[in-house]
């Protein structure tokens, strides 16, 4: 619906109180049109007032106004697995839908011309840095070990100061890759601003649209904003993020070279493994 994929975008520019309405009105889904303004409130233990600023901060007029615009979006579909939902966990068929949902958007998202772009220049750079904190610092390192079994040097950082210390000794033959769900991480925001400002290229993965690392990037991949769903029900926050960097890996492994020293590294491995 429309007005969901418009509380994502703004989720992170609201206060904690008006992210725990937020929240609350996507696990809800079309249910949120029966309740009224007290009984969300007296839920939620949040005042009236409270959300009544959350529905104007989405362009709404008052609760009234957000229930009718709720009413007047697409209502989301379980495509695929109608029918299904009598056999399976409710559960299981929701995440079901979540990852299919956040591969669907991601993927309209995304520019090929933008992947292109980020290939050529890991490709040709001299340093490659990936900057990622908490969760995205996992996935930084995912895909820093992709890169390094194609023989592509890559320098993670997961720690904020060495993020700060490395990004001011680096120049204009660099590549840095910021990641970040929100786009709004302080520490590597200011790592890849940094890094621009010595010249650097600068490229994110986020779901930020108008997030500081966005604005801190020559050029960003946006991806969907899970964070509605995964921050309720504890799922892979980062799926959206998992899936660029599997795009990115296929696309350099269309390099001969790249490819060649990739089924190197799966040989040396499974050599080890048989002397065991």
């Amino acid at each position: 619906m429309a007005i969901i994929e418009h509380i994502k975008q703004q989720y992170s520019f609201l206060s904690p109180q008006e992210q725990k309405v937020a929240l609350a009105v996507i696990q809800k889904g079309a249910s949120i049109q029966r309740i009224g303004i007290d009984e969300l409130a007296a839920e939620l233990q949040v005042s009236n007032s409270t959300i009544s600023r959350f529905v104007r901060k989405i362009g709404c007029q008052n609760f009234v106004d957000f229930k009718l615009q709720f009413s007047e979006g697409p209502q989301p579909t379980m495509t695929g697995i109608q029918g299904q939902v009598d056999h399976e966990s409710q559960t299981s068929v929701e995440i079901y839908q979540f990852y299919q949902d956040v591969i669907t958007k991601t993927q309209a998202r995304i520019k090929q011309a933008d992947l292109d772009q980020l290939v050529s220049w890991i490709k040709t750079s001299q340093q490659l840095f990936i900057y990622g904190l908490g969760s995205s610092g996992y996935t930084g390192a995912e895909f820093g070990q992709r890169l390094t079994r194609m023989g592509i040097q890559a320098t993670v950082v997961t720690e904020s100061h060495m993020m700060l210390m490395t990004s001011r000794i680096i120049n204009k033959t660099d590549l840095v890759i910021g990641l970040s769900n929100s786009g709004n991480t302080e520490e590597v925001n200011q790592a890849v601003q940094n890094a621009r400002e010595n010249g650097a290229k600068t490229a994110a993965i986020t779901s930020g649209t108008d997030s500081p690392l966005a604005a801190a990037s020559d050029l960003t991949l946006f991806v969907e904003d899970s964070i509605g769903f995964a921050s309720a029900r504890f799922v892979n926050s980062q799926f959206a993020l998992t899936y660029v960097i599997d795009i990115l890996a296929m696309l350099l492994l269309e390099d001969e070279q790249y490819n060649w020293r990739m089924k190197q590294t799966v040989d040396t491995i499974m050599h080890h493994k048989l002397k065991k």
